[in-house]
């Protein structure tokens, strides 16, 4: 097992699928979440549940682009099992699931 950040263990991969990011790869704007969501691992893309949702409209209303003009990504692509090794508080997050 690899050490992880915040005092947890990574003890494996979890999820379902491995979410790449999606769009244009010329895009001049990306939107970059933290983590995949339950949505988003079953589905193997970004940003597809309520988020997605509300980012979709973001896109198309104010900005006036489609969703394919914007890269949308995450910055942890899988989701993993974590064990907390530590009973301080500042190692009690990110949980990922």
């Amino acid at each position: 097992m690899k050490p992880g950040l915040a005092g947890g263990v990574v003890s494996g991969r979890k999820g379902k699928k491995a979410v790449p990011g999606e769009g244009s790869i010329d895009a001049q704007i990306m939107f970059i979440s933290e983590a995949l969501g339950v949505n988003e691992d079953i589905r193997g893309r970004p940003f597809v549940g309520a988020a997605g949702k509300l980012l979709d409209k973001l896109i198309n209303d104010v900005l006036r682009l489609e969703k394919g003009e914007v890269y949308i990504t995450n910055v942890v692509k899988c989701s993993f099992s974590w064990r907390q090794t530590s009973r301080s508080p500042l190692n009690l997050s990110p949980l990922c699931t």
